[in-house]
Parts: structure tokens; C-alpha cells; sequence
């Protein structure tokens, strides 16, 4: 027999043999098998690879037996709650988890962890003070989770920043923006403009990312504002500025599609100039502002002007009556947007009743004003009311409080439409601010106390100062008195 006939009869043999019930279980048996072994090998395998963080010896990891993969929560309600010249306070509520980081980075710069803890109790907040953050600078915040051996279980929250003060201790009395239009057609504008010395709170929902955040003013006067050559400083509010430092950017932005265009800026503080910048008053120099392109100096560009670094402020004892009805026809000018407006034409007036009572009045317009049934349209009025300053004893500390008296307006109809609605907002945020200021009366530094043998007071020409104990606390007012004609 040859070769070639053995292979074909051994493979004859073979393939009527792959044909029988008994190669089947065979090879179904040892596929079984094959199966059996790689589940096993894959389950040790993965078991040994499992390790445990050990929080009381951070970085040193150990093999353990078998166990459940750690649950990891991502943390809630992240916020900043504190902030100084090299302090940041953060906070947010646990919800579990072996390893938590807080890693931070300033001014845009890499991310560095400044802290690792264990675990932590579950579902409690949780209060952590960066002690080293760098002074005068912007410094960001996230705060992640993890089982503590495995990237990929890491969770972090969104991000927080907070802008930290730069030492110089300059408080802030008052706030001035000067805004100068270039005569280039188109340059001016019948739009409304808002003005931004801080991160807005309404970027993000119920908390923002940044800290301090929110002052906002939206400007007003009784002149026709924002026209072609104009050269006009507005007040500004005082919201979440206390410290030169707290003013973060300085933003222009307005809404509505009439552009504009501006052709320089300043900033005053307490009257002293703290930023200035000129654009140009040509068309293709001037800095145009869309609903969609806000003029925005951002914290950087603000810090390395040698005007803002070498501000001196002056000791504050006062502000005359003139600043006193800008502040508060700034602050009925913020408050009324949206629902009205200053009148244009209109006299922003007051007058001194005595040392401690000042008569105001602002003149408005209400929009869309329905009284029952009938539309109104809008509703032109003057409001009127006193604010009253009282001395009062805290902690044996000698201050001043404000309240507002005698609100009136010159519209019956306004009368019932304003006043409960619109009205009482802005007489509680006028007599807020006015109590501030003579809180910061205060020559001595010695909290609100002024010097031995003064009081703080309306002033002679209506504003706010000083008064010698021996003077006389009254003056007659006449009631009757016209109110258009007041000292204006």
C-alpha cells in the first residue's frame, strides 16, 4: 500500500469519525472547558488588582481580598463664602466618596492639588480655608472625588474663583463713571446702558462662579443721555464694593440694536481718578458697543494701570448735595428699569429741614401703568418723601440710622400704582445707602464714632458732613414751600 492510499483511507476514517454524536459532546466538552478556565482566570485576575485607600496613610495603597467598588458622589453646592488678600474660604456639601482633592490655579495658570483628605462625614458641608492664596489675583477652585486608585472614578464640581484684595485698604465711598461720546455719526444712542465693575450674578443660576460678583448699575439722568458729543459721569452703585479691590472689570454693555460708540472712559473713586482710557474720536477709533459687543477692561488690563496702582484716596468726611441727589437719582435710575425711568427735563431736587431731616424729590416716569381697567400708558409723576437721620447707641458705639418719611407722589393715579409696587423697593435701597455713607463718616477710623464733639448730619447744602454738637439741630420748613423750586 503506498502512501498517498493510507492518507486518503486515514482520512476517510477521520471525517466519517467528525460525523458521530461522540466528536460533538467532544469538542462541545472542551469548549466548556476552555470557557470555564478563562472565566476563572479573568475573576482572579481582577480580584487581585483591587485596592483599598487607606485614609489615614494618604498616597500608600495596599492589595486586599475581594470587595465592592466604593461608591463615589460628586460634591454639591460648591461655593466660595470668604475671600481676602491671601484667604479664600470654600464650601461644599459631601456625598461620599474615599478621596476628595481641592486643587486650585491662579490667574489661568496649571492646576495644583493644595489639599487631600480621606473620607469625609456624608452629606454635611464641608469648610475648607485656603490659607495660601496668592494675593491680587484670580484664584480658581475645583474640588474632586474618587475611590482613590483609579482615574477614571474621579468626579469634580464646576469651577469657582474669587478675586483676592490687594492689601491697600482704600474703602469706597462712592463710585463715577465719566463717559465721553466722540460727534461721529451713529455714535450716540436712545438705548439702555449698564455698567459692570463686577462679574454679573446672573451669568450663572443661583451661584456664581465668580466672587465678588453682581454690582451692576444701570444708568439713568434727566438729561437726554448718550448723544452725539456728550461728556457725562453717572454715579454708580455701591454693590458688593467696599474695598478698591472688590472692582474687578469695568463692562459697557446696552441693549437694543441702536449702537454706539465710546470715545473715552473713566473711572473715579471717591472722586480721584482710578482708570482712564481713550479710544479715539473717530469712527474707526472709537470703541462701538452692540447688543452682541460689550466694552469690557478686564481685571488684568485694570491692575497694571499706574493709575489704578498709585490711587490715594482722601480721608472721607462727606458728600456735598450735589453728589447726594446724583446717588440717589442713581440708585431710583437702577431700580426703575425695566418699569420706568428719570424724566427727562426733569429736577432732581432737595432740601434741608433740619440737621437730621432731608426732603427729596425725584422726577419719573412709570411705564404701562393700569389702574383697575383703564390703561394708563405712561405715567409722569414727581415722588417725594424725607429721609430722617437718628442717632442711636450700639455697644456703647455712638451711630446713625436712616428712614424714609412721607412718601407722596404728585400723581393720583401713580400714588396707588407706584408706591405700594415700585416705590418701596427703592426708598429702602436710597435710605440703605444713605445709612452707609454716614456710617463711613468717620475721620478717625474709630468705626462710625466722628471727631469729639461732632455728629454726622445734613449739611447746610443738603448734602452729608459734620455738625459741631453746639449748633442748632432745626430749621423751619415750610410745607407749602413749591417743590420745583427747591434748592436744586
Amino acid at each position: 500500500m503506498n502512501m498517498r492510499s493510507l492518507f486518503r483511507d486515514d482520512f476517510i476514517s477521520l471525517m466519517t469519525f467528525c460525523r458521530t454524536d461522540s466528536y460533538r459532546s467532544y469538542i462541545q466538552l472542551a469548549l466548556f472547558s476552555l470557557l470555564l478556565c478563562l472565566v476563572e482566570a479573568t475573576s482572579a485576575f481582577a480580584l487581585k488588582g483591587v485596592d483599598k485607600f487607606d485614609p489615614s496613610s494618604p498616597g500608600k495603597n495596599g492589595p486586599i481580598g475581594p470587595q465592592v467598588e466604593p461608591v463615589v458622589n460628586v460634591p454639591q453646592d460648591f461655593t466660595i463664602n470668604s475671600r481676602g488678600t491671601t484667604q479664600v474660604g470654600l464650601r461644599w456639601w459631601n456625598k461620599g466618596a474615599p478621596e476628595t482633592r481641592i486643587s486650585r490655579s491662579v490667574n489661568g495658570g496649571q492646576w495644583t492639588t493644595i489639599k487631600t483628605y480621606g473620607q469625609l462625614p456624608v452629606n454635611t458641608y464641608i469648610d475648607f480655608q485656603d490659607l495660601g492664596a496668592t494675593i491680587n489675583a484670580e484664584n480658581c477652585y475645583v474640588v474632586t472625588v474618587s475611590d482613590g486608585v483609579n482615574s477614571f472614578s474621579s468626579l469634580s464640581t464646576p469651577q469657582r474663583c474669587a478675586f483676592t484684595r490687594d492689601g491697600r485698604d482704600l474703602p469706597v465711598h462712592r463710585l463715577q463713571l465719566r463717559l465721553r461720546t466722540p460727534g461721529v455719526s451713529g455714535a450716540g444712542t436712545d438705548d439702555d446702558v449698564e455698567i459692570r465693575l463686577q462679574t454679573p450674578s446672573w451669568i450663572v443660576p443661583t451661584v456664581t462662579n465668580w466672587s465678588p460678583a453682581g454690582n451692576s448699575t444701570w444708568i439713568d439722568s434727566t438729561e437726554d443721555d448718550f448723544e452725539i458729543g456728550s461728556n457725562h459721569t453717572y454715579d454708580l452703585m455701591l454693590t458688593n464694593v467696599s474695598q478698591v479691590s472688590d472692582i474687578t472689570m469695568v463692562t459697557v454693555s446696552k441693549t437694543g440694536n441702536d449702537d454706539m460708540c465710546i470715545a473715552e472712559l473713566e473711572l473715579l473713586i471717591d472722586g480721584q481718578p482710578a482708570f482712564q482710557q481713550t479710544f479715539g474720536d473717530q469712527a474707526a477709533t472709537c470703541a462701538w458697543i452692540t447688543a452682541g459687543n460689550v466694552l469690557s477692561i478686564g481685571f488684568n488690563e485694570l491692575r497694571m494701570s499706574s493709575v489704578w496702582n498709585n490711587l490715594g484716596l482722601p480721608t472721607f468726611t462727606g458728600i456735598d448735595g450735589a453728589g447726594l441727589r446724583s446717588v440717589v437719582q442713581t440708585i431710583f435710575a437702577h431700580m426703575l428699569y425695566g418699569q420706568g425711568e428719570l424724566r427727562n427735563g426733569g429736577t432732581t431736587a432737595s432740601y434741608r429741614i433740619s440737621e437730621t431731616r432731608l426732603h427729596m424729590v425725584i422726577p419719573i416716569v412709570v411705564y404701562d401703568v393700569s389702574w383697575g381697567p383703564v390703561d394708563l400708558g405712561d405715567v409722569a409723576s414727581t415722588v417725594s418723601f424725607d429721609l430722617v437721620i437718628t442717632p442711636v447707641v450700639e455697644n456703647g458705639i455712638p451711630k446713625a440710622e436712616i428712614s424714609v418719611e412721607n412718601p407722596d407722589a404728585d400723581s393720583e393715579d401713580l400714588l396707588g400704582y407706584f408706591l405700594p409696587i415700585i416705590g418701596w423697593a427703592i426708598l429702602y435701597e436710597t435710605s440703605e445707602t444713605i445709612e452707609d455713607k454716614l456710617a463711613n463718616i468717620n475721620p478717625f477710623d474709630v468705626d462710625s464714632t466722628p471727631i469729639p464733639g461732632t455728629h454726622v448730619c445734613f449739611t447746610a447744602n443738603a448734602g452729608l458732613g459734620l455738625c459741631f454738637d453746639s449748633s442748632p439741630r432745626q430749621r423751619q420748613f415750610t410745607p407749602r414751600t413749591p417743590l420745583i423750586e427747591v434748592l436744586q
